[in-house]
This record gives C-alpha cells, sequence and structure tokens, in this order.
C-alpha cells in the first residue's frame, strides 16, 4: 500500500486517513494476502498533515467542525484522523510492515507505531513535534512509543526536533 500524494510530500488528509484505514481493513479480511507493506511515493513517506489541502473548497483543516464531527464529539464516538488510521494496523491479523524513507513527521510518523515491522533507509528522519507546537499527541503515540524503546520514546514526547535511524 502505497501513500500516493508525491507532489504534497504525502501530506495526510482527513479524506486520506480514511481510506488508508479501508485500505487496511480490507487487506486484513483479503484471504489472498499474506502481509501488507506500508510505503510512500517519492522522496518521503508523509511530511505530516497537509494543513493546506482542500484550501477554499472548505475541506482544510479549520478550528470549525461540520455538522457530522459535532455530533460525534457529541455522541462520544469522534476519533482524529490518527486515531482512525492506528488502531485498524494495531488490530490487524496480518503483519504489517512500514518501509520508510525520507521525512516521517506528525499524524503517519504515528502510523508507523502500531507496525509490526519497520524498516527505515539511512535518509529516514522521524518527527513528533506535538509538544513543540503545544498540542496533543494523537493517534495513541503516547501509547505506542514507549513501546518502541526508552531512549527513542523519550526523545520523540519531549519533541526532539528530529532524529535519524543513523
Amino acid at each position: 500500500m502505497t501513500l500516493d500524494r508525491p507532489e504534497a510530500r504525502n501530506g495526510c488528509t482527513r479524506h486520506m486517513a480514511d481510506e488508508i484505514a479501508a485500505a487496511l481493513l480490507l487487506a486484513d479480511n483479503d484471504p489472498g494476502l499474506r502481509v501488507v507493506v506500508l510505503t510512500g511515493a517519492g522522496e518521503d513517506f508523509c511530511v505530516g498533515a497537509d494543513l493546506a489541502a482542500g484550501k477554499g473548497q472548505d475541506k482544510e483543516f479549520t478550528t470549525t467542525v461540520d455538522d457530522e464531527t459535532a455530533a460525534q464529539v457529541r455522541g462520544g464516538t469522534y476519533q482524529e484522523p490518527a486515531g482512525v488510521v492506528t488502531r485498524v494496523p494495531y488490530a490487524m491479523n496480518k503483519p504489517v510492515i512500514a518501509a520508510v524513507r525520507g521525512a516521517a513527521v506528525g499524524v503517519e510518523a504515528t502510523m508507523l507505531l502500531p507496525a509490526d515491522f519497520r524498516l527505515a533507509g539511512t535518509d529516514t528522519g522521524f518527527s513528533f513535534p506535538f509538544s513543540r507546537r503545544g498540542i496533543v499527541p494523537e493517534g495513541a503515540s503516547t501509547w505506542f512509543l514507549p513501546r518502541l524503546g526508552r531512549h527513542t520514546s523519550h526523545r520523540a514526547r519531549v519533541g526532539a526536533p528530529h532524529f535519524s535511524v543513523r
């Protein structure tokens, strides 16, 4: 499965998160598949949320929410985009392999955490910029990160600007 928005460095949108979750569910239920490999088209895995996507079309990330999202929040069923994506591979019966190169930032770096295997090129850099920006980490990243090891978890949670596989 390839994140295929290289013109936007695979920046993630709400629609893309929904598509990723749906594709992973389909893959998990396909008896002809034995494993899922996640990768990104172009030079980067993903540079995080594409905050400019849908600009001028009432589809960009904003401080206002549509009626459906508001109803989900009121009903206690809302799940933010990263949570939509991370819960699926965590629950999958098939192994998930993340093959990463270039930048892996924010929401899609979080998406890598529940993968069974994470393979990174020597040019790969990871960033979890949430605490530096004063926002809450998403997608259960604060639950997944400690399971990767104490040193990596601490660097990511306290806002190391960037860390690489080297």
